[in-house]
């Protein structure tokens, strides 16, 4: 479906003080889970940012709390 792919961790100074996993872990635990061609990144800024530094010509959000839904 894409050429390429990139998992981007949201690095949130007010919220990675009580989150179980540091962004650091969490790459981590992404890349022991995804092929070895995605690219997982810690980002703290704008997503669209990220996206336009990486040429990306779509972004896929995903949900991680019961808030998103």
């Amino acid at each position: 479906m894409f050429s390429s792919l990139h998992v981007v961790v949201a690095r949130n100074p007010a919220k990675d003080r009580t989150a179980l996993f540091t962004p650091e872990e969490r790459v981590e635990l992404i890349r022991r889970c995804v092929p070895r061609g995605v690219r997982v990144s810690v980002w703290e800024g704008l997503t669209v940012e990220f996206a336009r530094g990486v040429q990306a010509g779509r972004i896929v959000r995903g949900l991680g709390r019961a808030e998103d839904y």
